[in-house]
């Protein structure tokens, strides 16, 4: 549970990858576990700060926390960094297969859009869906109650 400071705030990200089954259907589960290691160093490259977390909570989805968030910027700042480091097509496997990677980010900010750790999860998750339901690529969206 979200055991912080009262005067302290931070950023849950709900990252879903955008059409990941297709991913496994085409090429297999194994070319699929081969490409979310590689996605999980990548976010580890764009995600460096010592109280930062990324956990990768199951299938194609990941969660990000931002510790000592003061303005919205920020989190849009590691957004863009994100959608640039994964700008260019990953190659997984030999012979290469090429992958270009898309994310769906919902976002949820403590303690705005709620004060524990389940709130806040399903809240990021609503903003999520938000972004998958216009079926654009690369967007985030911040819960809104």
């Amino acid at each position: 549970h979200c055991q912080q400071q009262p005067d302290e705030h931070f950023a849950l990200l709900f990252l879903d990858l955008d059409d990941f089954k297709k991913v496994n259907d085409t090429h297999g589960h194994k070319i699929g576990d081969l490409l979310l290691i590689e996605i999980a160093n990548k976010l580890k490259e764009v995600v460096r700060r010592e109280n930062d977390t990324i956990a990768r909570i199951g299938g194609d989805e990941f969660f990000i926390l931002l510790t000592d968030i003061s303005q919205r910027s920020q989190i849009e700042t590691v957004i863009d960094h994100l959608f640039a480091n994964f700008a260019k097509p990953l190659s997984i496997g030999s012979p290469p297969l090429k992958f270009k990677v898309n994310f769906s980010i919902g976002i949820a900010l403590y303690p705005d859009h709620g004060e524990n750790s389940d709130t806040l999860i399903n809240h990021a998750d609503m903003a999520m869906y938000q972004i998958k339901k216009t079926r654009k690529k690369n967007h985030y969206c911040f819960f809104e109650p």
